[in-house]
């Protein structure tokens, strides 16, 4: 049972292309995309696709989109919390657990990544411009590996990376972790577990 289930507005479905390349895996999706249907729909997201994506060569369809947490999270009514809050706590563990857990058939398995990236949120690089070069850089090297043959995950974020790698949690997040990837046996919550397997473990130079 979600956590946010009383206090979560709207419902974002996951997004696949016409001919994915690449799945990003975001915390939580803004109002704008609510109101659309669609992640990245807003100028923030227009913005990303102009940035990051189309320079190189590919568009919105060479993409899936899915989030973390897929309602819009309401307040809590404490001074503290705001609309659109992304959860800490036991509600954010809880709800993370709940949103994912039921994806058979969704995109997520549609897609079936094999690897993923680790690398910044939107947010994140708003507040840290010189974070701009380094996800352009790791968005570049997702589509790199999928022009080999792979199929990556790009977790955008802490809690997107968190969810399957774990071992970020509390030993310095992304900041510390980003230029990593592993391969991946299987998305988890398909199997009905929320831990990782064990994976052979691969480096790529940031």
């Amino acid at each position: 049972m979600c956590a946010y289930k009383t206090v979560g507005s709207g419902f974002l479905n996951d997004w696949i292309g016409k001919h994915p390349k690449v799945l990003f895996m975001l915390p939580s999706a803004p109002g704008d995309d609510f109101v659309n249907r669609y992640p990245l729909s807003g100028k923030g997201g227009h913005s990303f696709i102009a940035k990051y994506i189309e320079p190189l060569g590919y568009d919105r369809d060479d993409c899936a989109f899915a989030h973390v947490l897929r309602c819009r999270v309401k307040g809590d009514g404490s001074k503290k919390a705001k609309n659109g809050q992304y959860p800490t706590g036991f509600a954010r563990k809880a709800s993370e657990q709940a949103c994912r857990y039921y994806d058979r058939n969704g995109v997520v398995e549609t897609f079936n990544p094999d690897c993923y990236v680790i690398t910044f949120e939107l947010n994140t690089i708003y507040q840290e411009p010189a974070f701009t070069r380094l996800l352009a850089r790791d968005i570049q090297k997702s589509f790199d590996l999928a022009a080999k043959g792979y199929r990556p995950i790009v977790l955008m974020g802490n809690p997107a990376a968190e969810l399957l790698a774990k071992y970020i949690s509390g030993n310095g997040g992304v900041k510390s972790w980003r230029g990593e990837w592993r391969t991946i046996p299987s998305w988890p919550w398909l199997e009905g577990s929320t831990e990782l397997p064990a994976a052979s473990t691969r480096f790529i130079a940031a």
